[in-house]
């Protein structure tokens, strides 16, 4: 769960930083960008999902039929929520992924990194 909200404000802070110093509009390939396209989505998408687990995780150390008893209702709005949680930001992953492609698809520096780093879970979209 640490991880998914580290990275998430890692990559949040990383983007920020470079494009305050090289323009609004500048490509960001380095820091956690070098393996991961959408570094802060991704960590979201772990956050909420270890969320999630943790949830079950505790049911389950509790050890007993009435705790998943107790437990189902909250288990199931919880991952009602997750499940939107991760449809939005799917959708928002591959709404990114387009509008990188359009602003970035002719320069071999992007290309490169498309090749060689993740887009993370994304909802394609269709042109």
């Amino acid at each position: 769960m640490y991880l998914g909200l580290a990275l998430n404000a890692f990559g949040d802070l990383y983007k920020s930083a470079l494009k305050a110093f090289r323009g609004k509009t500048a490509l960001v390939t380095g820091g956690p960008f070098y393996f991961l396209r959408h570094p802060n989505y991704t960590g979201e998408q772990l956050l909420w999902t270890a969320n999630f687990i943790s949830g079950i995780a505790a049911t389950a150390a509790l050890g007993t039929r009435h705790a998943w008893i107790s437990a189902a209702g909250w288990l199931a709005f919880s991952l009602f929520g997750l499940s939107g949680i991760m449809f939005v930001l799917m959708q928002a992953t591959g709404g990114l992924e387009a509008k990188q492609k359009e602003a970035y698809g002719a320069d071999p520096v992007y290309q490169q990194w498309v090749a060689r780093s993740w887009k993370g879970f994304a909802l394609v979209r269709k042109a």
